[in-house]
């Protein structure tokens, strides 16, 4: 999605892909974020309109943010995807984190935010993550070695179903889905 509304010249978007909890289902979505082009600017923007009934008035407001938001890892955070590391694999050791394992420049555009906002914009909101890999201690490892754990409030990580993660984060973060 696009916000046409806004002259091009005064944003930059990407998309990410996040996955977070809201209306009441497990889904993902990926989170369009509006990057600091604009003054003042946050990742965290999504600006929309809004019209009202009266007139066709237009004003522009600012979603709130969800109480928890979750990042998938491979393909989000970070590249290549853990299962296709072979080579790391045959040699018997764990990937190297900005050698074997790169994270997205926008993904560390937005987590240098959130650490930067944490007491701030972030405070009312929890973050987590929610992986389907075989790699489980690859995982625990690499999110160690770009400093990346004490970001996260919960952390699932284990194969099998996605739906899985997130009853085990909605039972340990106590947060709804609709929240």
């Amino acid at each position: 999605a696009t916000h046409s509304h806004l002259p091009p010249d005064q944003h930059h978007y990407l998309l990410v892909g996040v996955i977070f909890i809201s209306m009441k289902s497990f889904f993902c979505m990926p989170l369009v974020v509006l990057l600091a082009s604009l003054r003042g600017g946050s990742a965290f923007m999504t600006p929309t309109k809004r019209f009202t009934s009266v007139g066709a008035k237009k004003s522009t407001r600012l979603h709130s943010l969800p109480s928890l938001i979750v990042f998938d890892l491979d393909n989000t955070l970070w590249t290549p995807e853990l299962y296709q590391l072979r080579k790391v694999a045959r040699s018997n050791r764990y990937p190297i984190a900005n050698e074997d394992v790169k994270l997205f420049p926008a993904a560390k555009q937005i987590i240098q935010q959130i650490k930067n906002e944490r007491e701030g914009r972030f405070a009312n909101t929890k973050f987590a993550v929610a992986s389907r890999t075989q790699s489980v201690d690859w995982a625990h490892n690499l999110l160690e070695q770009f400093e990346l754990k004490e970001l996260f409030d919960h952390v699932e990580i284990f194969s099998g179903d996605k739906k899985r993660h997130f009853s085990h984060l909605k039972s340990a973060s106590g947060i709804d889905y609709e929240e």
